[in-house]
């Protein structure tokens, strides 16, 4: 897995086509040859060649000038020597042992391209996205990866072997929070580890004054994932499905109480608290509100997967916990602190936390998991032991044995063709709330938003249109310039965030970094 790098000083498009063979090779006049750390500088046929033979037999790099030919030689010169300074710095690790290396390799080789990893840093809940496309972002590691280390020795150092790229890219489960974790990842001492970014003034402090490439100026350390064996695949159903830890009920948990659970907020003070949001994001279609401030839902169209029928009124339906707070309190959320409590109330970005159902089914169900109830609309046994166990993975509660042997058996149910990763994470946002245009005539603009409010003859239609999610699409290098990064984020951040994690220092200026950056 070591990795090679070169660097090239580019003086045009076009390069001179040279003759290599022994015997066309002269002596340079205007200088001596030169030759540090495996690089050649030559004279060829009248044009001045830089080469590394270790690493192939034709030039890196021909010039017809020789300043520019020493410019460049002085360029990679540089940048050799502060590699060589940076190892110097790096840390020593024991070996992995052969079963470490084996779970390691092992787990690499199950994984899908594109999966979703969920696991703990520093105590908090992620979900991890693979980074399997887009710009590859490098950084120093301050150790010899532990792969790099084992396949090869300490001479992988040599060949940037102590080079990590990122890997994934996390989403804080509480507060939406990212994190970027580079790697590959790698089993130790009996845990999971990756590499995060560090703060080190490495490239501030080196003496000479060079051209620091991107990626030069990016640094990382170790970082502890898990304390088990969280991503082997024995964590994971043939079927895919994430194993989750069974655990009976404790004794000792503090008594629940619902108040410390805070619900139905209003975090953006639109006055549509979460039990609205709910509402108006699961209606079928276009929901009437009881006043023109559309604060409140008077009627819509919703179907109540519970029962397997179709509800207009809200006063029929109750916003449902699919987890309910009492039986997430007794799996671990207990440990949580009054702002997890809160959001856990309040999860609007995955679409099946909180679902709009029957009142009387919703009552029926009260706190209890799937080993004691279950909806009398067995088509969607599937897709609900499914949503209990992403739910539960997501938020690292714990099941126990009755209720997992219920999940398994309503799991029986699924349809041929619908796999576990069907009813993964797809991430949500608070919907925007209408603009009212005109409360006394209808407008004939071409938006697609119409708002229509209960015991008027009127519709209005807002003057603004919401763009479609992008998604997580773009990193910084498919942009050009920092304004062209700046346009994108902005016509999409007030809709669904940083939906492509551009902002890595969250002061809403993505890829700084890029010409024209703040």
């Amino acid at each position: 897995m070591a990795l090679m790098l070169f660097f090239s000083y580019c003086s045009g498009d076009n390069e001179p086509e040279v003759d290599t063979t022994a015997e066309n090779i002269t002596t340079v006049n205007q200088f001596q040859t030169l030759s540090e750390y495996g690089y050649v500088l030559q004279e060829l046929n009248g044009t001045y060649c830089i080469s590394l033979p270790s690493y192939q037999v034709e030039p890196l790099q021909c010039f017809e000038d020789e300043l520019e030919a020493i410019k460049d030689w002085n360029f990679r010169i540089d940048l050799e020597e502060y590699r060589q300074g940076w190892i110097v710095k790096l840390l020593s690790y024991p070996l992995l042992t052969d079963e470490e290396y084996k779970i390691t390799t092992d787990y690499y080789e199950s994984i899908v391209q594109g999966s979703i990893v969920n696991l703990k840093i520093e105590g908090k809940a992620y979900s991890c996205e693979d980074k399997d496309s887009g710009t590859v972002i490098d950084s120093f590691a301050n150790e010899i990866h532990p792969l790099n280390l084992y396949e090869e020795g300490e001479e992988a150092a040599s060949n940037l072997g102590y080079l990590v790229s990122l890997e994934y890219n996390c989403s804080q489960l509480i507060d939406g929070s990212d994190f970027s974790l580079y790697g590959p990842l790698f089993y130790q001492d009996n845990q999971w580890w990756g590499f995060q970014e560090s703060n080190d003034d490495y490239w501030r402090n080196y003496g000479k004054d060079i051209e620091i490439l991107a990626f030069m100026t990016r640094f990382a350390e170790r970082i502890s994932l898990a304390s088990t064996n969280a991503f082997t695949p024995d964590s994971f159903l043939a079927s895919g499905i994430p194993q989750l830890e069974i655990v009976d009920i404790s004794s000792n948990i503090p008594e629940y109480n619902r108040d410390d659970y805070i619900h139905w907020t209003d975090y953006n003070k639109d006055c549509q608290d979460t039990r609205q949001e709910v509402l108006i994001q699961e209606s079928l279609e276009p929901v009437v509100y009881k006043s023109e401030e559309a604060c409140s839902v008077a009627s819509g169209k919703w179907y109540g997967a519970y029962t397997g029928k179709y509800y207009y009124n809200p006063s029929d339906l109750d916003i449902d916990h699919l987890i309910p707070l009492k039986n997430a309190h007794i799996s671990g959320a207990y440990k949580f602190d009054k702002n997890q409590k809160e959001e856990f109330a309040n999860r609007l970005l995955e679409p099946d936390h909180l679902i709009a159902v029957s009142s009387s089914a919703n009552r029926s169900k009260g706190a209890r998991g799937p080993d004691e109830w279950k909806p009398e609309n067995t088509d969607y046994w599937c897709e609900y032991a499914y949503d209990w166990i992403f739910i539960k993975w997501n938020w690292f509660l714990t099941v126990t044995t009755p209720e997992w042997n219920a999940l398994l058996e309503m799991i029986e149910t699924c349809p041929e063709g619908y796999p576990y990763k069907d009813a993964e994470e797809e991430y949500l946002s608070e919907q925007a709330k209408p603009e009212i245009v005109d409360t006394t005539s209808t407008t004939t603009s071409t938006s697609t938003t119409t708002t229509t409010i209960a015991q008027t003859t009127t519709t209005t239609t807002a003057g603004v249109t919401q763009p479609e999610n992008p998604g997580d699409t773009k990193n910084c290098g498919d942009f050009e310039t920092y304004d062209e990064a700046k346009a994108w984020f902005d016509t999409y951040y007030e809709y669904y965030g940083d939906v492509a994690r551009l902002d890595r220092d969250g002061d809403l200026e993505p890829c700084e970094s890029l010409p024209g950056g703040p």
